[in-house]
């Protein structure tokens, strides 16, 4: 993992194997090797959200607000024009269906890091408290999502002089086969695109079911940790 991310800073890598076999400690020492290069973000699925809700939106939204907090944590305050932009790209989620009961229909004036990070986390436990129908995530735009998140992303990466990794666990738990699918496979292009490296962990039957030609095309060589 470590050689396979030094070769390309913006290298995008799927970590696998049995539930138990270590996955977790494996993304926590390689976080630790790689604090010094990279400014490492942090996030856990199970931990922000959980898996029973899980799809490409809420992903995306989990990765923008870890790197909000990334950035209150090293950095403090976002800079005024960062945020307004921000806020903007949430206005546009709220007229093109499938947002609006996520974020609140009536946004409060935001001017602040903390603030915005606010919005997101409230988001994040709204999508945790309602199930969500495949229908609906088939169908919603996540173009202003993935533009937030490059916003962020490329903010970082220039204020902290440093490439940015994005460690996502407990991915590997997610056992819905439509989100299994709409996250790895038919959307993966949202978070494949975003300007930082990534490593994220797979569920393991995944990879070995008929979706599993099509993974080997979109991520190319996937790492299985063994017992």
């Amino acid at each position: 993992l470590y050689t396979h991310l030094n070769a390309d800073p913006l290298a995008k890598v799927l970590l696998t194997g049995h539930i138990g076999v270590g996955k977790s400690t494996e993304l926590l020492h390689l976080a630790q090797e790689m604090t010094k290069e990279r400014l490492v973000i942090p996030a856990s699925v199970s931990k922000t959200l959980g898996t029973h809700n899980l799809d490409t939106f809420s992903l995306l939204l989990i990765i923008l607000e870890a790197s909000l907090q990334a950035w209150i944590e090293h950095f403090k305050e976002l800079p005024a024009g960062l945020v307004e932009e921000l806020v903007n790209q949430v206005q546009k989620l709220m007229p093109a269906g499938g947002a609006e009961d996520v974020f609140a229909s009536n946004i409060p004036k935001i001017s602040t890091g903390p603030q915005l990070l606010d919005l997101y986390s409230k988001a994040l436990r709204r999508l945790a408290w309602r199930d969500v129908p495949p229908s609906q995530i088939a169908t919603m735009d996540l173009s202003a999502m993935v533009e937030s998140c490059e916003i962020v992303l490329k903010e970082l990466a220039n204020q902290s002089s440093r490439p940015v990794l994005l460690i996502l666990d407990n991915l590997d738990k997610l056992r819905n086969n439509l989100a299994q699918r709409d996250i790895f496979v038919e959307r993966a292009m949202a978070w494949l695109r975003l300007p930082c490296g990534i490593v994220a962990t797979l569920p393991l039957k995944l990879l070995f079911s008929s979706q599993g030609r099509e993974l080997d095309e979109i991520w190319g060589e996937i790492h299985i940790l063994e017992p």
